[in-house]
């Protein structure tokens, strides 16, 4: 795909578990996605999971690869929701304690 690439502003989503999986931006039209999805990657990045919130152009997609794939979430007992408030305590604690490594490296800088 980037051989053919047209110069753009779409993101190309490849296997790569740096970035965002974002591996360039594109013009092409082909295999173009709305965004507000989940990407995975499924070959050398296997299991790297993403979400993107602007449309993109995935450089694969093997669909029969992932169909039968399930995503575990924390489910609201009463419910039977996910519990996206659990998620979003869950995360923002991984935010704390990642900003608090990085402050400890930065003073250490």
């Amino acid at each position: 795909m980037k051989e053919e690439a047209i110069p753009g502003d779409i993101q190309l989503i490849g296997a790569s578990k740096r970035n965002n999986g974002v591996i360039g931006t594109i013009g092409n039209q082909e295999n173009v996605h709305a965004g507000n999805v989940l990407t995975l990657c499924v070959n050398r990045s296997v299991g790297v999971c993403f979400y993107q919130a602007a449309s993109l152009n995935v450089e694969k997609l093997k669909i029969s690869e992932v169909k039968d794939l399930e995503i575990k979430l924390p489910v609201n007992k009463k419910t039977l929701h996910p519990d996206y408030r659990l998620m979003q305590k869950y995360m923002t604690g991984i935010e704390r304690d990642v900003s608090e490594k990085l402050g400890w490296i930065k003073a250490v800088l």
